[in-house]
């Protein structure tokens, strides 16, 4: 079965692994975008998975090199 574009808040949980109150904290305070059409929300799976990506970190040190933290 494919996977659906728009998802519900519980289906967004389970895609995040988080719970409903940190996608609140999201939407709000990081601007996780949603379509709202009358009391109906949903979630664009492309939209959330755009979202998600301003946040990747990369680790800027080469492979195997140590970095000390103590000086």
């Amino acid at each position: 079965m494919a996977e659906r574009k728009y998802m519900n808040l519980d289906e967004l949980k389970e895609f995040l692994g988080v719970n409903h109150q940190t996608i609140y904290n999201f939407r709000r305070s990081w601007g996780l975008p949603y379509i709202k059409i009358g009391t109906t929300v949903r979630y664009d799976r492309d939209d959330v998975e755009a979202w998600m990506a301003q946040f990747r970190c990369v680790d800027s040190q080469p492979e195997g090199e140590v970095v000390s933290l103590v000086r």
